[in-house]
């Protein structure tokens, strides 16, 4: 009995620390994570064939922790002709900001759908890119 009550505290004791090491998530670097977002053509669409062409951009960030993940942004940006979208040199550009990603367990992964529509005819061409560990910053280039 006296061996008994010796050991269970001890037990209990090393099974607190040990349990608090596994399931403590105080040791993750928080950062911010920033996209440089650049749409624009490197095309001329001048010609009267691209007058009825349309292409809708849409701009998701997903942030994945192992199996996990989930929607930090979206954007979708109202269709317009090809012929509109500016060259790489007047790209629309915007900056996103993703804050307190938490550096050693998740990624961003930036998703670009580009939708092309000519005359009720439908393309969709999407990418990928990932912003992995160590990376703060990415500038990502949607060409039309």
């Amino acid at each position: 009995m006296k061996k008994l009550s010796i050991f269970l505290p001890i037990l209990f004791v090393v099974t607190l620390v040990f349990a608090n090491r596994l399931f403590s998530g105080s040791d993750s670097k928080l950062v911010n994570k920033e996209v440089d977002l650049a749409i624009f053509t490197d095309n001329n669409y001048d010609y009267a064939a691209y007058d009825s062409s349309l292409a809708q951009v849409e701009i998701t960030v997903q942030r994945v922790s192992g199996n996990a993940s989930y929607t930090a942004f979206t954007k979708t940006y109202d269709a317009m002709q090809l012929k509109q979208y500016a060259t790489e040199k007047n790209a629309l550009t915007e900056k996103m900001n993703i804050q307190a990603v938490k550096d050693d367990k998740e990624i961003l992964v930036v998703t670009y759908a580009i939708a092309y529509n000519t005359k009720g005819s439908k393309l969709i061409i999407e990418r990928k890119e990932v912003i992995g560990r160590g990376e703060v910053q990415k500038k990502i280039d949607v060409v039309i």
